[in-house]
């Protein structure tokens, strides 16, 4: 945590705090090797999490049973309501992180355009299965806080992501 703050304040390049987030791993596992340890002495160890089954992407479908949704439950007024209150919060504060956002940058940033990309891509994340995608504005702020103004931090989180995944 502590190089990732240096790095961070200190490092002129785009490249260096992504660049540090893929070494950190790379001389874990460097170390390891060096010093003649396998990965079953760093389970043994607790300093690698136990092995899990692979599991195909297509696993996924089988989490979803539409038989088991509740429906007279979206006709409820409590539900209703409640679901309403959770859609303006939500909206409110995307509204209050692109503010955050354009007051960092200090430039005036397309609150529409924002917010309907933000939209969009929570539609086709959920249709997809996966989660939304709101906290992307803190990790855009801290990004941005950062001095690096370049898209290879986001291009290299996805990447990461992909590798974990896939």
């Amino acid at each position: 945590g502590c190089l990732l703050v240096i790095v961070a304040r200190c490092a002129k390049s785009e490249v260096a705090l992504p660049g540090t987030m893929i070494a950190i791993p790379l001389a874990f596992y460097g170390v390891m090797y060096a010093c003649g340890l396998n990965l079953e002495d760093m389970r043994e160890n607790q300093w690698v999490g136990e092995v899990q089954p692979p599991a195909p992407l297509t696993a996924l479908l089988d989490l979803v049973d539409l038989r088991k949704v509740r429906w007279e439950a979206l006709l409820n007024t409590d539900f209703l309501s409640t679901w309403l209150g959770m859609v303006f919060v939500v909206s409110f504060s995307s509204c209050l992180d692109v503010a955050a956002i354009s007051m960092d940058m200090g430039e005036a940033l397309d609150v529409n355009k924002e917010l309907t990309t933000v939209g969009l891509s929570n539609i086709i994340s959920g249709l997809l299965f996966g989660q939304t995608g709101s906290y992307i504005f803190s990790q855009t702020i801290f990004t941005y806080r950062t001095g690096y103004h370049s898209r290879w931090v986001g291009f290299l989180g996805a990447l990461s992501f992909l590798a974990i995944v896939v």
